[in-house]
């Protein structure tokens, strides 16, 4: 009984703390969130080159208390 009641107050709390720390979607190129892509253009024994494409990020607010 008492690990069911820490089972709900833990998931209320996980729950509060997700509401209160809630990311936004930075857009880039892409209006939904997804993951970077890397594409490998070229490789060889003296150089490797790629191309990343980052389509946003997630970002959270943070408020700081001191002056």
């Amino acid at each position: 009984m008492k690990r069911k009641i820490l089972l709900v107050l833990f998931m209320a709390i996980a729950g509060v703390c997700n509401t209160i720390a809630q990311e936004n979607w930075v857009t880039f190129t892409k209006a939904t969130p997804e993951e970077p892509t890397v594409t490998l253009q070229q490789s060889n024994t003296t150089a490797v080159v790629f191309n990343v494409e980052t389509p946003g990020m997630y970002a959270t607010e943070v408020t700081n208390g001191g002056g």
